[in-house]
């Protein structure tokens, strides 16, 4: 199984756990410290391979690099100015709010739409990472996927129900 995690993001001395979950072209739906995080590039600005203009969610943020080490960058965000390092995963001293978690997750969808399909049933194991429902959204088959290991305790939703961003679709022990 591939791993999902990714390296902690400190940003202006604050620590950010981020873990990889969906990715569908220039779309990528991540968890940052547990909450579920949609981001987009929609392209560069003045032809700079640097200067990006990215939707989170719903905003649109023009995020400029102007500095970068292998390990850091002076990022600029809507004329914000930050100091971002990445502290790799054997380094890191986050543990993200799910593995501290012990008793059931809710499991929520991150964005409206149409569930498409369902990957997992009550009472199926479940590993971490494992697709559990596709969900349809402006067009895109996005998958959410387990973000502990445990047990399939219920399923909310059938294929071809429509949700909204935040309702629970399934929950694992």
């Amino acid at each position: 199984m591939r791993d999902h995690r990714l390296p902690t993001i400190v940003l202006n001395d604050r620590k950010f756990r981020v873990d990889d979950l969906v990715k569908h072209g220039h779309v990528r739906v991540v968890s940052v410290d547990g909450t579920r995080v949609s981001a987009e590039i929609l392209g560069t600005v003045e032809g700079s391979e640097m200067d990006l203009l990215v939707r989170v969610d719903r905003k649109i943020f023009r995020v400029a690099f102007k500095q970068k080490s292998e390990n850091s960058a002076r990022l600029v965000v809507n004329g914000n100015r930050f100091t971002a390092r990445l502290i790799p995963l054997e380094n890191s001293d986050l543990r993200s709010k799910v593995d501290q978690h012990e008793g059931p997750i809710i499991i929520t969808a991150p964005m409206a739409g149409r569930i498409v399909s369902l990957k997992v049933r009550a009472g199926d194991a479940a590993a971490e990472g494992q697709s559990l429902v596709i969900l349809e959204a402006m067009k895109m088959e996005n998958e959410i996927a387990s973000p502990k290991r445990g047990t399939v305790k219920q399923v909310y939703v059938q294929p071809g129900a429509l949700v909204r961003a935040g309702d629970t679709l399934a929950v694992i022990e």
